[in-house]
């Protein structure tokens, strides 16, 4: 079962204004093996709303939240009690905490309590994070124009039940195509150490023998040997589309 913990309350390094962030618990029980694909992607929804990259419902600005400050972790509130539970704490001495946990939600700010949550970000929010140069280190840029990649790409995904999981593109196919040729070039400037990712976006720009060049290295006994023989596979067959693995 996948379960969040208590979110984080941070501030917007835009506009200063509180907001929650999501925190991950635990990440399991969708009763079958997750889809991915050859350029890393997966099915799993949930990790999408755990992107470093937010976009404040306040301001409309987007941020990194390795920017943002922590002010604290907002716990639930706590359950409303009736008179008759309030009755049975007092009677026991609170065994159990539940007024205690009433009187400390009522006594923190209403300020902390209501703040909205960070939107998850959009396909656009990526694009504009690319021109946010002073926000903008190597690794952010990788993730921005990965999340772009993979982005593009759900329109050639299926769900479970075989239908795509977008309609249309969001970008243009010359746009895609620029963003990947970028990513690559991290990846040949060593700011990305990821070779089944690097054969993987050569594969899907057409050039199969360096992707095949790239994957020979790795041996029978690394974790990542069996995904490496199927995009190697792929690049022998001259297949340059997303594939299921």
């Amino acid at each position: 079962m996948t379960r969040f913990a208590d979110p984080m309350v941070i501030q917007c390094p835009k506009c200063h204004g509180r907001l929650r962030k999501s925190r991950l618990a635990s990440l399991s029980g969708y009763g079958r093996p997750p889809k991915v694909w050859s350029d890393g992607h997966s099915d799993i929804s949930v990790l999408r709303a755990m992107s470093p990259l937010a976009h404040c419902p306040l301001c409309d600005g987007i941020f990194w939240h390795d920017d943002a400050k922590e002010i604290g972790i907002l716990p639930r509130e706590p359950r409303r009690m009736d008179w008759l539970s309030t009755l049975h704490a007092k009677l026991t001495r609170d065994k159990d905490g539940h007024l205690a946990a009433q009187r400390r939600w009522n006594a923190m700010d209403e300020g902390l309590k209501s703040c909205p949550r960070c939107n998850i970000p959009e396909f656009d929010h990526f694009v504009a994070a690319l021109s946010l140069i002073s926000d903008l280190t190597p690794s952010r840029e990788s993730i921005a124009r990965r999340t772009i990649w993979w982005r593009y790409n759900d329109s050639m995904r299926t769900k479970s039940d075989g239908t795509r999981c977008m309609g249309i593109p969001e970008t243009s196919e010359s746009f895609a195509k620029q963003n990947l040729v970028a990513l690559l070039q991290l990846h040949e400037r060593s700011i990305v150490n990821a070779p089944i990712e690097r054969a993987e976006i050569l594969r899907q720009l057409g050039r199969f023998d360096e992707a095949i060049t790239v994957l020979m290295p790795i041996e029978s006994g690394d974790r990542e040997f069996a995904l490496a023989r199927k995009i190697m596979q792929f690049a022998i067959d001259r297949e340059s589309i997303l594939m299921e693995v």
